[in-house]
């Protein structure tokens, strides 16, 4: 086809790297992080920046993890059959 170049096209959907959900907890060494349920990568992610308090940071992780919670894609179900 003439024009075509297939580095152009679009890039395929996006499928999220983590089955959720995302959670705020906070570390006893007062970090605060998200975390996730799925217990295949157990991964945390820290939250850390220019901060007026630690209300402003914990409310910043909460809206992350709500954005990310609700972006994941849902789980194909698998055929038992």
């Amino acid at each position: 086809m003439p024009g075509f170049r297939p580095e152009t096209a679009a890039p395929p959907a996006m499928v999220s790297p983590d089955r959720g959900p995302w959670m705020v907890n906070t570390w006893p060494d007062g970090r605060v992080v998200l975390q996730s349920d799925d217990f295949k990568h157990d991964v945390a992610l820290i939250i850390n920046g220019d901060f007026g308090s630690s209300e402003d940071k914990q409310a910043y992780a909460k809206g992350l993890a709500a954005w990310m919670n609700a972006n994941l894609a849902p789980v194909p179900a698998t055929n038992s059959n």
